[in-house]
């Protein structure tokens, strides 16, 4: 497929109800587009219309010349990789979680593992650095392991395109470094589309190529990360006042949320 991914004028809710309206975006291979804004602006809602488990009321989503929105669930799963927030702590072994990965590319009566799907499920666990997991329960290891192991099953459907949504929530300093340090090497030589929805600001300018901000269901900016965070285009999103600092040694942002409360 190409290297990009063009959302044009998406609309999708929930019944009567619009969530997102209107909504375009290009998404570029080997580049990691943050989504960022407040709670209830749209930005879960945007991700799950992509992965098709939210039916789009208008627009389109093209990708390779074809609408990923009008695919059939199981060729959707070949092309779309899906990480939420958190991972269900299920009662089976991390390689066999991370099999299930497979399913997609699997013929319908088949029962057992192929040495194709061992092979590939090998090399990602290898190259996330998750190998001492494999005989692991999933109920028995750490909610960053799991996160790790969810993006081992995203990843062994070959996906194109990567769709996370929060991956770090809830995730102590060392976690949260080390997903993103893989999402973010694995989206560079993997050449895929990945979106991902982050609250955390700072996180998203260390480790996003291009930032996306939404605002009461609409895309009011998408740009490189230094052209998309500003002081004021933040102060006006999340309507609080901030300061962006930038480090002297590598040219990095900060945002520094303004304390009201005086002692």
């Amino acid at each position: 497929m190409s290297n990009d991914l063009h959302i044009s004028h998406l609309s999708a809710g929930y019944g009567h109800r619009t969530i997102i309206s209107d909504a375009s975006l290009t998404a570029f291979g080997g580049q990691l587009t943050a989504i960022i804004g407040r709670n209830g602006s749209g930005k879960s809602t945007l991700l799950r219309t992509l992965a098709g488990d939210i039916r789009a009321t208008a627009g389109s989503a093209v990708a390779n010349d074809c609408d990923i929105l009008t695919l059939p669930p199981r060729e959707r799963s070949k092309l779309i990789g899906i990480v939420d927030q958190q991972t269900e702590a299920l009662p089976i072994r991390v390689i066999d979680y991370i099999m299930l990965g497979r399913t997609p590319h699997r013929s319908l009566l088949s029962l057992n593992d192929s040495q194709k799907d061992t092979e590939i499920c090998n090399r990602i666990i290898k190259q996330l650095n998750i190998s001492h997991l494999s005989a692991s329960r999933m109920d028995q290891i750490s909610g960053g392991e799991r996160q790790m192991a969810s993006i081992a099953k995203a990843l062994a459907q070959e996906p194109r395109i990567l769709l996370l949504d929060e991956p770090t929530s809830n995730l102590d300093l060392k976690n949260q470094k080390d997903i993103l340090d893989a999402i973010s090497e694995t989206t560079h030589t993997e050449q895929l589309i990945t979106i991902m929805v982050m609250h955390d600001v700072n996180l998203a300018l260390t480790y996003a190529d291009s930032i996306c901000i939404m605002t009461d269901g609409r895309i009011t900016q998408h740009a490189n990360t230094d052209g998309a965070v500003t002081q004021e285009m933040l102060e006006k999103t999340y309507n609080t006042s901030v300061k962006i600092i930038t480090d002297s040694e590598n040219g990095r942002k900060a945002v520094v949320v303004e304390k009201d409360f005086k002692k």
